[in-house]
C-alpha cells in the first residue's frame, strides 16, 4: 500500500472538514514499478493532484487533470512502463467522505498481451437525437452531485438501464435523463452502436457504450461490449467494462 503517501497527504488535510479520508492507494499489475519508487519520483505533484482533487472545487479538478497525464508521463519514465494510469476514486455517504488511490501500470514485457487495442477510428457520427450530448449533461451532473455528497454510493444504483453510474433516487434531474435514454435509445440503436465503433472522438465513443446499455436485448448488449474491450480509449474501454 502507498502508506507513506497516505498519511503525508491524510496529514495535510487534517485541518480541512470537506477533505477525504484517504484509505490507501496501490500499485495494479506491474512487476517493475512499485509504490515506493513512484512516491520517492513523484512525491511533489502526487501531494499537489490528492490536494486538488480533495478540494472538489470545478477550477481545482479541472487543474489536478492538468497534472494527471505528468503524473502518468512520469511514471513511465521510471522505465519499463509501457502504460500507466492514475485512478483517483471518491466514495460518499451522509456521515463519511473517502478517497482511493490506484496506478494501473503495464509494464513493457506485458504490453503485447495486455494492450491488444484497435488503432483510433477516424469517423465522424452524427450525434442520434440528441443522445451523446445529453450523456455529457448527465455525466457531468452526477459527478458534481456526487462531489457535493448529494448521492449515496452504491455498488448496484436502480436505473432501467443495465448499468447506470449514478445513484439518481430521489433526484429528478437524472431521472429525467434516465427516462429520455430509456426512450429513445431503442429507437437509435444502430447509429449508437455506429458511433461507438467508428467516431474518432473518445468522448462519443464512451457515451454510446454507457448509452447502448438502454437497450432492451441484453444478450446482444453485452456481447457488444465485450467487442469493445480493444477500444484504444481507456475511458470507452471502461465504459465498455
Amino acid at each position: 500500500m502507498f502508506k507513506a503517501l497516505v498519511v503525508l497527504l491524510a496529514s495535510g488535510f487534517a485541518g480541512a472538514q470537506s477533505g477525504p479520508e484517504y484509505k490507501g492507494a496501490d500499485v495494479y499489475r506491474s512487476k517493475t514499478v512499485t509504490v515506493e519508487r513512484i512516491e520517492k519520483a513523484l512525491k511533489i505533484q502526487l501531494n499537489n493532484y490528492l490536494r486538488l482533487r480533495a478540494d472538489g472545487r470545478r477550477s481545482a479538478v479541472a487543474n489536478a487533470a492538468k497534472l494527471k497525464p505528468q503524473i502518468e508521463a512520469g511514471v513511465r519514465k521510471l522505465g519499463g512502463v509501457a502504460f500507466a494510469r492514475l485512478n483517483y476514486s471518491e466514495y460518499y455517504s451522509s456521515a463519511e467522505r473517502t478517497a482511493y488511490v490506484t496506478f494501473d501500470v503495464v509494464d513493457q514485457a506485458d504490453a503485447k498481451t495486455r494492450m491488444p487495442f484497435e488503432p483510433a477510428p477516424e469517423g465522424r457520427v452524427a450525434d442520434p437525437d440528441g443522445l451523446l450530448a445529453a450523456w455529457q449533461q448527465y455525466s457531468e451532473l452526477g459527478q458534481a452531485l456526487t462531489r457535493q455528497g448529494v448521492l449515496a454510493s452504491t455498488d448496484k444504483p436502480t436505473c432501467p438501464a443495465l448499468y447506470c453510474p449514478y445513484n439518481s433516487s430521489g433526484n429528478a434531474q437524472l431521472q429525467g435523463f434516465e427516462s429520455r435514454f430509456a426512450e429513445s435509445v431503442p429507437k437509435n440503436r444502430e447509429a449508437l452502436l455506429a458511433a461507438a465503433r467508428k467516431d474518432a472522438d473518445p468522448r462519443k465513443r464512451t457515451a454510446a457504450l454507457f448509452l447502448i446499455s438502454y437497450s432492451s436485448d441484453t444478450a446482444s448488449v453485452v456481447e457488444f461490449l465485450q467487442s469493445r474491450l480493444v477500444d484504444p480509449s481507456e475511458d470507452a474501454r471502461s465504459a465498455a467494462l
